[in-house]
């Protein structure tokens, strides 16, 4: 009876360092993420991503990695909708150069997340028809890139799409590998 009563702080003192280990590991997630998400330098975001996928290879860890990647996904989402917001036909409406910029870091980021993970389901997202999915989107802002617009040249370089089908695009996408 004494020994298993020994055992036991020390059995506490094991699972409160793995909580705290777990929080430091969220913590650190979380600012990668901030990191993918708010830098347009592509070599910050392919750095991020790189630790993503280290992130990712900790399996023991998966459900923190779950989560957060989850996390990484909205914050996409959020941040494609946020530059878009009160447009109602993407085709014709102005953007101010700010936005293109920030489409194009959006874009980047799109990129170096779907080289390394299968973006189907993300791209395919529309809450259950609440919101346009960002497919919707991308196919969107393509047509758009058929206007010719000079300023929005370097938004729609990241569409290898102006001369290729959206379905094409979008087939590509779904075959890229996956964690």
């Amino acid at each position: 009876m004494i020994t298993v009563s020994l055992c036991i702080p020390s059995a506490l003192m094991f699972f409160a360092g793995l909580i705290v280990v777990n929080q430091a590991y969220s913590s650190l997630w979380d600012d990668v993420i901030k990191q993918f998400t708010s830098h347009s330098s592509a070599k910050v975001i392919t750095h991020a991503m790189a630790t993503i996928r280290c992130f990712i290879d900790a399996t023991s860890l998966s459900n923190t990695n779950s989560t957060k990647i989850l996390e990484l996904e909205d914050e996409l989402s959020t941040q494609l909708r946020d530059i878009i917001a009160g447009r109602e036909e993407i085709e014709t409406a102005s953007f101010s150069e700010d936005e293109v910029l920030s489409l194009c870091a959006w874009c980047t980021r799109l990129s170096v997340l779907a080289g390394a993970r299968n973006m189907t389901t993300w791209i395919e997202e529309d809450e259950g028809g609440k919101q346009s999915s960002a497919w919707d989107i991308i196919s969107a802002l393509v047509e758009r890139g058929r206007l010719g617009y000079k300023d929005e040249e370097t938004v729609c370089n990241f569409f290898p799409s102006i001369s290729v089908s959206p379905t094409q695009v979008y087939s590509s996408l779904k075959g890229l590998c996956s964690f």
